[in-house]
């Protein structure tokens, strides 16, 4: 059974693309040195594709213009007035500091040899030429949502109504892209409010302290969050700080939070290059606000289980063309070490189909091995205050290429990206650096869904023992048609030792709703809802899978035997109702009409978007209402550790066994591998029951 991708790509839809696709046999694979020496030994080498093909974007649509409004046509990157967030690596932190100063860079904040700020898209030449520079990349970052007083449904899913707490004396801290940038309604005619009308209509306490936001350009994602921890908790105070200045900063935001007085801590944030196989600055910081008593909750993430891992299995393929990388032999054709999908054999090229919603189908693919992280071991050394210049790096590079059906690689974007031509950015340098590679493919069509082949090229360096890519749809469907293992996907701080993530179940997909015919009838003629198996609940089918072995220290070194943790935790709700965020689904029925107005290309609309209140779905939704149930936990037993909050929410958690699609008709399906005791990594310890954890909590 294939999961649907986190963008909501229905399963059927994405069958149709690949109905039209014809069953060829992969092709030999041409050489790709030619794209890949374009990126690491030209002059952008040390801020990577991304961040150099942004800026020859701008340098081609502003001719030297001041370019305050220039707009990338990337979808994966964010630029705000004219500047772009990067994190960086510096040989000489002060020197570099200055020169980004220079260069007109704003939010500069240093913290060691590592360095995070705002750059201007004009300065990016200026920046990858920088002696003082070592490497640098683009914040890249996604919140875990799926694109009268209004009171989430999710409160009655975990039975925290009326259980006699409120969260009264405890603080909730919540990081996610903003607090009060108040962005206009997500659909024209749609509910919306403001920070200051949530706070004067009871959605969200009074006094709301916001160390720092993410304006301009905020969803104000954190204050739908803020909304649901205040339905579950209304006695708690909510304290925010943004996610979204990059990942040096969102790890000392979440200690800021503690320092500041939170009790508890909760975020929505996975940032792609966080490492998969150690625990990189924003885990380290999760683990210590947890050793400081703070218990805190992560969204897992809304990738299913889009997520290929193996062994790392070399073989050597001899290529007519392109550079001698790996060594030649005599005058003939150059050897190059590809990964091989089935070991043994030389199938280096994993088929994969690519869809488009319709415009494009864009697609970031975080492809890591298991190698140190620079950024996470030098942070590691300035937080125990040990010497930076001992941090340790990966020793090889490693790069995702994507191929078209005839075997040649897809050529590299042109600037931007181009309506009509398909491209890739890939090529990452790493040795020294992060073992990380971010590869973007970006397919323009013309038909609905294409073929393509993903392979794993060695470029330098020892072999690794893993690899394993992530995928994160931007727009549009990606699914693997040979060799999907289905692996985790919720890596990074999700799947720190300190942290509690929470896996997503729909609010209407629990009980009290799915049994009892409170969820009422769809409007469009289709199949009847029927949700009777989901009891207590049936997970969403995006929500993210664990199982992902962390086989490296915070330093670099190898542990002496992988870690297995528990990731999920636990389930919460989603879905529930907003003020604002996101849209409406077609699941409820706010003003009782009997109609909805359903946010979907695939159902009409029969009801007017302003008479039904937006829905909030995603990881990003369960999050937080699971660290209200914390919130009032800690007000019943102030002293309580983390690991007693996580003991009552885990151990009176109400098991689960099945996923569902929200696809008409309804289709369940198990999760993976249910344990003894309850326990799997798709749904954690089951569905939260605040009474019943209360209730064990001493």
């Amino acid at each position: 059974m294939k999961f649907t991708s986190s963008a909501g790509i229905a399963l059927a839809t994405l069958s149709l693309g690949l109905a039209a696709l014809p069953a060829t046999a992969a092709p030999k694979p041409q050489s790709p040195d030619a794209i890949l020496a374009a990126v690491k030994q030209g002059p952008y080498a040390k801020i990577g594709p991304l961040l150099g093909n942004l800026h020859e974007e701008y340098l081609q649509a502003t001719r030297g213009a001041a370019g305050k409004t220039f707009k990338t046509a990337n979808p994966v990157l964010k630029v705000a007035n004219g500047r772009v967030g990067i994190d960086a690596v510096a040989k000489n932190p002060s020197a570099l500091a200055s020169a980004l100063g220079s260069l007109g860079a704003s939010q500069v904040k240093v913290r060691g040899t590592l360095v995070s700020a705002q750059v201007p898209v004009r300065s990016l030449g200026k920046l990858a030429a920088l002696d003082s520079l070592a490497y640098a990349r683009p914040v890249l970052a996604r919140a875990n949502a799926l694109t009268r007083p209004v009171v989430s449904q999710g409160v009655a899913s975990m039975k925290a109504e009326g259980v006699g707490y409120s969260g009264l004396g405890v603080d909730v801290g919540v990081l996610s892209d903003s607090y009060g940038c108040n962005p206009p309604a997500f659909r024209p005619g749609a509910p919306t409010s403001s920070a200051a009308e949530d706070a004067s209509n009871g959605e969200v306490p009074l006094g709301v302290i916001v160390l720092s936001d993410g304006c301009p350009g905020g969803s104000d994602e954190g204050r739908a969050m803020a909304q649901i921890v205040h339905d579950v908790a209304p006695g708690a105070t909510i304290s925010f700080h943004t996610a979204f200045n990059g990942e040096f900063d969102f790890a000392e935001g979440i200690i800021r939070l503690q320092e500041a007085g939170s009790d508890v801590i909760v975020d929505d944030v996975i940032y792609f290059a966080e490492p998969m196989y150690s625990d990189g600055p924003v885990a380290q910081a999760v683990d210590i606000v947890a050793d400081r008593g703070v218990p805190f909750y992560s969204s897992a993430g809304n990738n299913a289980r889009n997520s290929y891992e193996a062994a790392y299995a070399p073989v050597q393929i001899p290529l007519n063309a392109g550079g001698n990388v790996n060594g030649a032999v005599g005058n003939g054709p150059v050897l190059r070490t590809f990964h091989s999908f089935a070991p043994g054999s030389l199938q280096v090229l994993q088929p994969v189909v690519v869809q488009s919603d319709g415009t494009a189908g864009v697609h970031v693919l975080s492809f890591q091995w298991d190698q140190p992280h620079l950024r996470a071991t030098q942070y590691a050394l300035w937080k125990s205050g040990g010497d930076l210049s001992m941090a340790v790096g990966a020793a090889t590079d490693l790069d995702l290429v994507f191929y078209r059906a005839n075997g040649t690689p897809v050529p590299l974007c042109p600037p931007g990206v181009s309506k009509g031509i398909t491209c890739q950015l890939t090529g990452d340098p790493n040795i020294g650096g992060d073992a990380v590679d971010l590869a973007l493919i970006y397919y323009a069509g013309p038909k609905p869904a294409a073929l393509f082949y993903v392979a794993f090229v060695k470029s330098g360096g020892p072999d690794p023992t893993r690899v394993k890519y992530v995928t994160f749809d931007i727009q549009g469907g990606f699914a693997p048609l040979a060799f999907d293992t289905k692996s985790g996907t919720a890596y990074g701080h999700a799947n720190a030792r300190g942290a509690q993530s929470i896996a997503a179940a729909s609010w209407y997909a629990t009980v009290p709703y799915s049994n009892s015919g409170l969820v009422p009838a769809n409007d469009t003629g289709s199949p009847k809802i029927d949700l009777a198996a989901c009891v207590p609940a049936c997970l969403n089918d995006f929500s993210s899978g664990g199982d992902i072995p962390i086989v490296l220290d915070r330093f670099g070194a190898r542990l002496a035997a992988p870690e297995r943790r528990v990731n999920p935790s636990v389930t919460g709700p989603d879905g529930g109702n907003s003020t604002f965020f996101f849209s409406d689904s077609s699941y409820d029925d706010d003003d009782g009409d009997g109609l909805n107005s359903p946010f979907s290309p695939f159902i009409s609309c029969c009801d007017l978007p302003g008479d039904e209140w937006p829905n909030f779905f995603g990881t990003s939704a369960s999050a937080p209402h699971v660290a209200g149930v914390a919130a009032l936990l800690l007000e019943k037993a102030p002293g309580a550790t983390p690991a007693a909050v996580r003991s009552a929410l885990e151990s009176t958690a109400r098991p689960m066994t099945l996923r569902f699609t929200s696809d008409r008709p309804i289709v369940t399906f198990p999760v993976i591998e249910v344990g003894p005791n309850g326990y799997d990594y798709d749904t954690g310890y089951g569905l939260v029951d605040a009474a019943a954890a209360l209730e064990a909590l001493d």
